[in-house]
């Protein structure tokens, strides 16, 4: 691509007189009044990046140049801003929790500028949607359009930060490599050399962590920010703030255009949903929502982990080209005088399933996947429908005939379950999202030798169907309840839905696909605000739910359900002492039950569509 733009770069004032460094392209050189696009960024406004314009290969990235090029050959002026106290941006970078007003400020600033016609949309991807998402809270003025991917949090409580209760550990390595990038650290030799010598697998085998004697020990604005998110773990004043919570604010949120989008292995699923569900019905303006099978990566890989989804996981319909076509066609439908064409529906989802579940040229399991297409969510058609846990192992639509019926094990949080892929992102080296075979392997952090299925640990319970005799399929949020007591005062418990292949040539052991998964901490079963300790030996009824997702289980696969007490290193790790997140030193082996007879009928219960 030929460079056409021309840069200058601005220090926008912020209320408080802090001033943000912000980049703006013109097409061509030229300054007539045109709309205007602007991201805000932690990640370095001049820096590459693999999300703003389809690549063929993980972690190949894209210039910013690049990306105004792209949308100024549409007539648009490109802003890419730092956030404040990041690069080159000016006051003290506080995660996440400035975004609203400094966006607002931004805003405004260039609403006034000659070279504004008084259009301005707001492109949002993973940290910048979240910053996008805060602006769209304020519903200012100056606002006309929102393009928010893969972010934008409903609730960080529950969706992003934490989950269930528990703490996503995803927040420590992002401090840890946020903190390497920082200023203060690339300006410093001495810091810098002392953050390249840390092992980060090494802290990890370290659980629990002290604050003061982290990786982050050498960089307390950083471990400030990690420790902050873990210890606040009941849901209160803080978990509400503008910039964590777009829920607070939906009756007030900007009436403007707004595209949602993610893929089923983004951690930003219940994000989007949520904030579809909930603006769609409140808003006159158009709302969009498009997920597909992605993780929280390049739109332009149809390859999840070590599953490839098919020729169609890609944006290729109703005349989109590209997801960088989709971003451009959305901001020339709501910001452009001659407004152009764009999708036909408001609602576009990818059905996952439905390959051959033979291994590809690639190595990886061709599970393919087709696009469909409604105008509502939750869609048309879908049922919720139970399946049952059985003593032998089963799952089925009948309620076990058992009076009294139990299954149990022993977890020990010094051997937790190893997260094999999963919702997961911001984790490299030591952990990575998307759809695996459920096999530990020396890719998986905490997988230990031989590395045998996950079915085989002693520490997870196991249920699954027989053959299906048909397909299944499945759309929209799931959900367990379980019956469920421990020997301790405190405990966890976690549920993972898999696509059970049966054996073939390529896979002779068949393939243990992850669906999508979920953890409660037990304290937080009855509600977030006032967590209670468990009674020993109490029997006590637990909703754990999952991200949203959408499934063919085919002919002669199986359903299968995991349940454990563990998912490391996706989730920190439960004491079984009951002492507040972030604290305490002792580890408990806890002896876990989970309920299976007439009475207390633990199951799952899958969103079926027709």
């Amino acid at each position: 691509m030929n460079k056409k733009s021309k840069k200058i770069t601005v220090m926008i004032p912020m209320r408080d007189s802090i001033h943000l460094a912000t980049d703006i392209y013109f097409p061509d050189g030229d300054s007539t009044p045109r709309p205007v696009l602007i991201e805000r960024t932690p990640y370095g406004r001049m820096n590459k990046t693999d999300y703003d314009m389809e690549t063929t290969q993980i972690n190949e990235y894209v210039r910013k140049e690049d990306v105004a090029d792209y949308f100024g050959e549409a007539g648009f002026i490109v802003c890419f801003q730092d956030v404040r106290g990041r690069y080159d941006s000016q006051g003290e970078f506080d995660k996440y929790i400035n975004e609203g007003n400094d966006g607002q400020d931004t805003l405004i600033w260039i609403k006034a500028q000659p070279w504004c016609n008084g259009q301005i949309g707001i492109m949002g991807y993973s940290y910048t949607s979240h910053a996008a998402a805060a602006v769209g809270c304020l519903a200012p003025a100056e606002l006309t359009t929102l393009f928010i991917d893969s972010g934008g949090f409903s609730n960080a409580y529950q969706s992003g930060i934490r989950q269930g209760g528990v703490l996503e550990l995803k927040q420590l390595l992002w401090a840890f490599n946020q903190a390497k990038a920082s200023s203060k650290v690339v300006n410093d030799p001495i810091i810098n050399n002392a953050l390249s010598a840390e092992d980060v697998f090494a802290w990890m085998q370290r659980f629990p962590l002290k604050k003061g004697h982290t990786l982050l020990r050498f960089v307390p604005e950083y471990e400030k920010i990690a420790f902050n998110f873990w210890k606040k773990e009941k849901y209160d004043d803080f978990w509400k703030q503008l910039g964590i919570n777009t829920s607070e604010f939906y009756d007030q949120f900007a009436d403007v255009p707004l595209f949602l989008m993610t893929g089923w292995y983004d951690p930003y699923v219940k994000s989007v949903v949520d904030n579809y569900s909930a603006l769609f019905s409140r808003k006159k303006t158009p709302t969009y929502l498009l997920i597909g099978p992605w993780t929280h990566k390049n739109r332009g890989i149809r390859i999840v982990g070590d599953v490839d989804m098919g020729e169609e996981a890609l944006i290729r319909f109703d005349g989109i080209k590209a997801y960088e076509d989709l971003r451009r066609k959305w901001f020339e439908y709501t910001l452009s005088e001659v407004k152009g064409p764009f999708l036909q529906h408001k609602v576009n989802i990818f059905m996952m399933g439905g390959g051959s579940g033979r291994k590809t040229e690639e190595g990886c399991l061709a599970h393919g996947g087709k696009w469909i297409f409604a105008d509502k969510w939750p869609l048309p058609g879908v049922k919720e429908n139970p399946f049952f846990f059985h003593k032998d192992g089963s799952l089925s639509s009948t309620i076990s005939s058992e009076s009294c019926c139990y299954q149990e094990y022993i977890f020990d949080p010094s051997h937790p379950v190893p997260s094999i892929g999963g919702t997961i992102t911001s984790g490299e080296p030591i952990m990575r999202g998307g759809a695996y075979n459920q096999v530990e392997g020396e890719e998986f952090f905490g997988s230990q030798k031989p590395y045998l299925p996950l079915e085989a640990r002693h520490d997870i319970l196991v249920y699954q169907t027989e053959e299906l005799n048909e397909d299944v399929k499945i759309c929209g949020e799931v959900s367990a309840q379980l019956w469920i007591s421990s020997d301790c005062k405190d405990t966890d418990f976690t549920v993972k839905l898999i696509d059970v292949y049966p054996p073939n040539e390529d896979y002779p052991q068949g393939y243990a696909m992850n669906i999508t998964d979920g953890i409660k901490r037990a304290r937080f079963r009855d509600s977030f605000e006032s967590p209670t300790l468990m009674e020993p030996g109490q029997i006590y009824e637990v909703r754990i739910d999952t991200f949203a997702t959408a499934n063919l289980f085919k002919k002669g696969h199986r359903i299968r359900v995991d349940i454990s007490s563990s998912n490391f290193p996706h989730f920190d790790i439960n004491h079984n002492t009951g002492d507040p997140d972030g604290e305490g030193q002792v580890l408990l082996n806890a002896f876990n039950r989970v309920y299976i007879d007439s009475s207390r009928p633990s199951r799952i219960v899958l969103p079926i569509f027709d």
